[in-house]
């Protein structure tokens, strides 16, 4: 690891940190080192360490049982749970492949999913989701004896998650045990202190961010996690969690935001000092605003096919437009603009996607289908989308994203999506600040228009007042 991120770290951190290579090195780190120490935390009660082994251990028994062969792909359909972290690393840590699904997944896409990934059994809570489907009730599994871990090498697949890639297509990006734990490792870099912290589990363990930098990172650093099993409890959970750290998307860390000026940092629970904040372009005005009150908001960069962690930024007040500086084992280029990366945390490639990977790898350098730039400190910079750029009449292209961060920087603007209309006139959708209006949003994009060239003024204004549709991963919907 290279000194910017050695130097993030406390002293006492850094020389406790470990670099286990496979889940079943994980675990044997925490029965080593954090055995004693409280692991998952829920309204029910806590368990430590030693006893989420004693359970994972169990567990595998009974994957034998179920007669679930090694190699094999094992879903989890089920929210954030005890349940779930149980299972992820009994399956991760016994020679099969964990497949993550979005708890709500039922019916013709299941079964697609099913066909996709090449599933041979699915672990679910709730409701049962299709009887001709080889379906096991998490809850309702048979007892069986502990087994130890298998021998598995950094090189053997360990999780498939579902993704759209660089081409918008649902497929299935194969994650080593190497590359996962690659990003576990890079996510304990993150100025405050790393060890025995207190998270709260809200972005689902389906996302690779959930799962590598919320909950792998978690075990990594000898800290505990409360799951988010239910988003209406979020605030009602919070209180009783009390994280240092949280993990969020833009889109949460906003709406958390507008929550505390009503109600204040108790809302949070009263001690969070850290929220590690990617999956989409941060505004620098969430990470000034979290700074008047006393947090600090880190930006990272990273994709599915990455193991999530390229990037992180320890530097978010003096550069908030960066996405920081590459985390070690990895080479970064640009070609035409977009950004390729190759390195120890790249994906396996798409689980039975031929045509995918050939789209998606160079010569073993991925494409990501983002472009930026790193500037003379070596920090990086994420402009966009290759796939959202914007091409006007008279040929200039545009990238919008660019544009959004620039406009959202208005105090009269929350967010917005800049988009063409009619296949030529750039418009802007705007949801205004709380109490502002229209009329003041609008002058607002007059103002930034004075200073923009005339290809790239914004035609049409449409204020809104509802929030910008999302997808189910909170980015912005185009």
């Amino acid at each position: 690891m290279n000194e910017y991120f050695w130097n993030m770290l406390d002293p006492e951190d850094r020389a406790r940190l470990r670099r286990p290579w496979t889940v079943p090195e994980l675990l044997d780190l925490c029965r080593d080192e954090f055995f004693d120490l409280p692991a998952v935390n829920t309204a029910e009660g806590s368990i430590t360490y030693g006893e989420l082994l004693e359970s994972v251990a169990k567990l595998r028994g009974t994957l034998d049982v179920l007669g679930i062969p090694k190699g094999a792909h094992v879903g989890l359909l089920m929210p954030n749970s005890a349940r779930f972290i149980e299972l992820f690393l009994a399956i991760a840590s016994s020679g099969r492949v964990a497949v993550p699904m979005p708890a709500a997944l039922a019916g013709d896409a299941l079964k697609g999913a099913w066909r996709m990934l090449g599933l041979e059994a699915v672990f679910y809570t709730g409701a049962p989701r299709g009887e001709e489907l080889r379906l096991c009730d998490a809850n309702a599994l048979p007892d069986a004896g502990p087994i130890p871990a298998a021998a598995v090498s950094k090189d053997e697949p360990c999780a498939i998650f579902f993704t759209g890639g660089t081409t918008g297509r649902p497929k299935g990006a194969v994650l080593s045990h190497g590359a996962m734990l690659t990003g576990a490792f890079n996510g304990a870099f993150s100025k405050g202190r790393a060890f025995e912290q207190r998270y709260y589990g809200l972005i689902p363990f389906s996302h690779v961010f959930g799962l590598i930098r919320n909950f792998l990172t978690c075990v990594l650093t000898g800290s505990s996690i409360y799951p988010c099993e239910d988003m209406r409890n979020l605030f009602a959970d919070l209180p009783k969690a009390r994280p240092t750290i949280l993990v969020l998307v833009p889109a949460l860390a906003e709406m958390m935001l507008g929550v505390v000026s009503l109600r204040g940092l108790n809302a949070l629970g009263g001690c969070v000092e850290t929220i590690i904040c990617g999956g989409a372009p941060v505004p620098p005005k969430l990470i000034r605003r979290y700074d008047a009150l006393g947090i600090r908001v880190l930006p990272g960069y990273g994709l599915t096919e990455t193991a999530n962690l390229v990037s992180g930024n320890g530097d978010s007040l003096e550069r908030p437009d960066s996405v920081g500086k590459p985390y070690a084992g990895q080479e970064l280029r640009f070609v035409d603009g977009e950004l390729w990366l190759r390195g120890e945390n790249l994906m396996l490639g798409y689980h039975n996607n031929p045509e995918e990977n050939a789209r998606a790898f160079e010569d073993k350098w991925f494409r990501t289908g983002d472009l930026g730039h790193m500037d003379a400190d070596g920090y990086l910079y994420i402009t966009g989308r290759l796939k959202n750029i914007l091409v006007l009449a008279n040929g200039e292209k545009l990238s919008p994203e660019v544009m959004e961060a620039e406009l959202s920087e208005m105090p009269e603007i929350r967010e917005c999506l800049v988009r063409l209309e009619e296949r030529e006139i750039l418009c802007v959708e705007a949801v205004p600040s709380p109490g502002t209006s229209p009329d003041k949003v609008r002058e607002a994009v007059e103002r930034w228009n004075q200073n923009q060239p005339e290809f790239r003024k914004i035609r049409r204004v449409h204020v809104r007042d509802t929030d910008l549709p999302r997808t189910p991963s909170m980015k912005i919907a185009r």
